[in-house]
């Protein structure tokens, strides 16, 4: 399931962003360029492709999202920072 997951991520992100899988059922988004304030509108967008349902098993399953995206804005120093940053901005898609 999260391989589906993963793949649908991929999809979705534009040539500046980069996931990581942060927990057991997360992924991190790291925005390499544009402004800060168009985090919001990529998280819908991603959490849009996300909710569509996947089929499991002969059941169709639906997630809720929650996203967060860290900027990769000066004075980030590793991934560990880029990760808190990612999950301080996590908001639940509804």
């Amino acid at each position: 399931f999260m391989v589906n997951v993963a793949s649908r991520l991929r999809e979705g992100l534009n040539p500046y962003q980069t996931v990581a899988r942060a927990g057991p059922n997360s992924f991190a988004v790291l925005e390499r360029t544009g402004a800060p304030d168009t985090a919001q509108q990529n998280a819908t967008e991603l959490g849009r492709i996300l909710a569509k349902p996947y089929s499991l098993v002969d059941h169709d399953v639906q997630l809720v999202p929650a996203i967060g995206i860290a900027h990769a804005l000066p004075g980030l120093k590793d991934a560990e920072q880029w990760l808190a940053d990612a999950e301080m901005a996590t908001v639940r898609l509804t």
